[in-house]
């Protein structure tokens, strides 16, 4: 009865504190800083995290409804080349500081791909195929996790002091951040501008999950002689494009568009909200962190130098 009464009350505090944050003009930082602190009082509630991705997913499929079929298509051609570089970059350095800190193979490539791709979302696909242990994807989560609360206070700040246009801050957040739920808060930190180009070129990273689960499901074959987990598409992109290839075929579905995205952009919120809620930093590996840290800091520097 205790758990049950528990239970009822963090969902009574969660449901008001999402309210809070759906109506409230806060920043994506400040989202997850409260979910944070209200999953201290309330013990971490298992289901917060999940229902973050799940909000997550619904409000990038709303974003389309702001963007038209050519700024996609342009923002996603430009961004192929610069993803692939990066994950070529982050896998090599990852396996590298990997064998030098002397992690376990599975933690090493779960940290790096995590960095490389998307970060919960590409840990949670590749676990898998990996077959890695419960404390390895602990870890590793845990290094993504907090790296993308540093980057939520961060990178706003960083590319308002180094002057930053809206484009350039966008792609830089899409290729720097791990998930697209810290990707999206800080990016929207900078305009509309800079979250439309963040979550265009943040979905093409998302796709190489896709590839990269396959190639490392026939590896696990060959090594051990079984069948590797089979890659999940991310549906939410096809969600994406389904709702921009719709506003741009009907304009007068136009101004219902600009309504369903600016209640996705409050959705964020809310989903960095309770990804905040369910935060779990304990089980996470001081050599995983460096890896993740020192993969993270490359990445951002490099790419920043490129793009400005």
């Amino acid at each position: 009865m205790r758990v049950q009464e528990q239970a009822t009350r963090a969902a009574a505090a969660a449901g008001l504190g999402i309210l809070v944050i759906a109506l409230a003009p806060v920043s994506g930082a400040a989202a997850l800083l409260g979910g944070a602190l209200l999953g201290a009082l309330l013990g971490r509630p298992a289901w917060a995290a999940t229902q973050g991705q799940r909000v997550l997913k619904w409000s990038i499929v709303g974003l389309g409804g702001a963007m038209t079929p050519a700024v996609v298509l342009t923002a996603g051609a430009t961004a192929i080349g610069p993803t692939a570089l990066t994950l070529l970059g982050v896998v090599i350095a990852g396996l590298g500081i990997g064998m030098l800190l002397r992690l376990p193979r599975d933690l090493i490539l779960l940290v790096t791909f995590g960095t490389a791709i998307c970060g919960g979302s590409a840990i949670a696909a590749t676990a898998p195929v990996l077959r890695a242990r419960d404390s390895h994807i602990a870890s590793a989560l845990g290094v993504v996790f907090l790296l993308n609360a540093i980057a939520l206070f961060a990178f706003p700040w960083l590319g308002t002091a180094l002057g930053l246009s809206a484009e350039t801050y966008g792609t830089w957040c899409a290729l720097a951040i791990h998930d697209t739920s810290s990707v999206a808060g800080a990016s929207a930190a900078h305009g509309a501008l800079a979250l439309e180009t963040a979550a265009v070129t943040k979905m093409v990273r998302s796709l190489w999950i896709l590839p990269v689960v396959i190639a490392l499901g026939l590896t696990v074959t060959a090594r051990d002689g079984e069948q590797g987990a089979r890659a999940r598409f991310p549906w939410f992109i096809l969600g994406f494009v389904a709702v921009v290839a719709l506003v741009g075929l009907l304009p007068a579905l136009r101004p219902a568009g600009e309504v369903v995205a600016t209640l996705a952009r409050r959705g964020l919120n809310v989903a960095l909200f309770l990804v905040g809620m369910g935060l779990q930093i304990r089980s996470l590996q001081p050599r995983a962190l460096l890896l993740g840290t020192c993969l993270w800091i490359g990445l951002a520097t490099t790419t920043l130098a490129i793009l400005a």
